[in-house]
């Protein structure tokens, strides 16, 4: 990463970070080197204690056997090579590493806290400035990162041309470590030797998430480097198309994560997309469907012209979905009341069913999108996970932007931006997670307004087929469409609107009842190869799926606090 530009606007200095490391595999000769590389600890024995090799002994590039333990992950060696007197901070010939830069490359916490404990140096740099907070962001390692910063690396720490460990980050587009830096107070208007920005770096690379991330926390996009050129100018120059609309988008106009997330931006929206959904549907019902649907289209358009940079997008909550329910929900009911029911209210059972189920569900809806679905206390318990490196225990898992621990089955979700126990879900319809605090309520909901959807489609059928001096039967469509449109257009357009409704929740109905009937979440469903807990000898295995029966019993009445369970349980443990 330098400022040196080619004239294809390039960076014309190493383009990745690390090289001297990340090209390393293992030593070609089966040595010592070989043997602490591939994790041998009795070869390494006897090469020392009976071969008397040197513990400081190099290789070619000057690296020591501790290298090879600390990028290799062996911690058990690196152990032994420091009770035999490996010295903890030689620097290599080729890039003046040291073992800990090395084991930060890797990312083992349990070497980088060893090393520390046993007082390695962790301000050392080696021949381009970089130490091991710059190791371990370059090689996109935030757990590593946080324990330097917690043991006192200066966050902002420069290398030779004053690249801060954010600027790496935001070059080689890792978003966590953006977001983690930033939580923790990096400074994003900090500038390298040539004045360039890490907003600079992420355009020059085209990184338009890592740039999202740096504008929605204050970065400036109008701040030029020494040779006069905005972020944008560089993404323009290298044809970044997308980071280049980002940035024009921002030159313009704030879109800081302050203003986006903002409960009075999410009012904003949500009301606008609430009357927005009467709009729609009062115009294509009272003008010329051709002239309804272009007069649409330019309202949207125009609106997004005018008001495009104040969405929310998919970094924040979001309330177009939650608000098109409510809009479409508010507006069905009123001309159920108007115009439907008098038509259809000698069906006495089925109206009667139809408004209770109408009862239960609208404050049910409204609970779930005000609801806790299960949010994990932000208790700043990084003190457990010194604590399982000190006792050699499993590390459990972590998350830096909560700081909290993360239980099994636990998730952080970007949009609400904490972490959820048993997440299943981010509801877009909702406004809201799905997680174990309101699971239940949520599969309620999904049941009672699929009912709702099917009773709706069939009561504006029936009340369609009633009009007077109308067709006896809708078919053939040809003939009754015409009629029916014109004579009530809200009903016509609200039964197709719920017709496709029971076409997508019918596959939402699927969804959840596979994920009950094995006892998964829809996030299990979707990522299950990310989770140790679904592997066994290489295979699939699910080790909460205990029965239809005992499965649905789960979910009702669980039988374990999905809040501090960061292990698999035991009744899990045997299937």
């Amino acid at each position: 990463m330098s400022h040196s530009h080619s004239s294809d606007g390039s960076c014309c200095s190493h383009d990745q970070p690390s090289t001297a490391v990340q090209a390393l595999t293992e030593p070609p000769v089966k040595d010592i080197f070989y043997c602490c590389g591939s994790g041998d600890l009795n070869a390494v024995i006897t090469f020392v204690e009976q071969a008397y090799t040197d513990v400081n002994s190099v290789d070619k590039e000057g690296a020591t056997p501790l290298h090879w333990a600390c990028l290799k992950n062996n911690l058990d060696i690196a152990k032994y090579l420091v009770e035999k007197g490996a010295q903890l901070d030689v620097a290599n010939l080729t890039e003046g590493h040291t073992p800990l830069m090395w084991a930060c490359v890797s990312g083992n916490l349990r070497i980088v806290h060893f090393l520390l404990e046993q007082s390695a140096n962790m301000y050392k740099v080696d021949v381009r400035g970089y130490n091991a907070l710059h190791h371990a962001i370059q090689n996109n390692q935030p757990l590593c990162a946080h324990y330097l910063i917690s043991k006192g690396v200066f966050i902002d720490s420069k290398d030779n041309e004053g690249h801060t460990p954010l600027m790496w980050a935001s070059y080689l587009d890792h978003e966590e470590c953006v977001r983690y830096l930033i939580s923790q107070g990096a400074d994003v208007t900090s500038t390298d030797n040539s004045g360039l920005t890490a907003l600079h770096w992420a355009s020059l690379k085209g990184q338009l998430k890592t740039a999202k991330v740096l504008l929605h926390h204050n970065a400036d996009p109008k701040v030029k480097e020494q040779d006069g050129e905005t972020p944008c100018k560089m993404a323009k120059r290298k044809g970044y198309g997308k980071v280049v609309a980002l940035l024009e988008l921002a030159e313009q106009h704030n879109i800081s994560a302050s203003r986006l997330g903002s409960k009075q931006n999410s009012l904003l929206w949500f009301f606008l997309i609430f009357f927005g959904v009467y709009y729609c549907f009062l115009l294509a019902a009272n003008v010329n469907i051709v002239v309804a649907a272009a007069v649409i289209s330019g309202t949207f358009y125009s609106s997004r012209h005018l008001l495009g940079h104040l969405f929310p997008g998919s970094d924040f909550k979001n309330p177009t979905f939650c608000a098109v329910v409510a809009g479409t929900y508010s507006l069905s009911a009123f001309v159920y009341f108007t115009k439907v029911m008098p038509l259809t209210s000698y069906y006495v059972i089925e109206t009667i069913l139809f408004v209770s189920i109408n009862m239960i569900f609208a404050p049910l809806f409204s609970w779930l999108v005000f609801s806790n679905p299960g949010f994990i206390t932000n208790t700043n318990e990084w003190k457990f996970i010194v604590s399982a490196l000190e006792k050699n225990e499993p590390l459990p898992s972590f998350c830096l932007t909560c700081m909290a621990r993360k239980p099994i089955r636990g998730k952080h979700c970007r949009q609400c931006n904490r972490c959820v126990a048993r997440f299943d879900h981010h509801c877009g319809w909702l406004n809201n997670c799905v997680g174990a605090s309101n699971i239940v309520g949520f599969v309620v909901a999904v049941i009672l307004v699929y009912i709702n959807h099917l009773m709706y489609f069939r009561f504006s059928i029936i009340a369609l087929s009633s009009l007077d001096n109308g067709p006896t039967s809708l078919i053939p469509l040809n003939k009754s469409i015409p009629f029916v449109f014109e004579q009530e257009p809200l009903i016509f357009l609200l039964a197709i609107f719920h017709l496709v409704n029971i076409g997508w929740i019918s596959w939402l109905v699927l969804g959840l009842a596979q994920g009950i009937r094995m006892n998964m979440t829809t996030n299990e469903f979707m990522h299950a190869n990310k989770y140790d807990y679904f592997k066994s000898s290489g295979q699939f295995r699910n080790p909460f799926d205990r029965g239809v029966l005992n499965n649905i019993k789960e979910l009702l009445f669980p039988t374990v606090d999905w809040f501090t369970m960061y292990h698999l349980p035991k009744q899990f443990q045997t299937v």
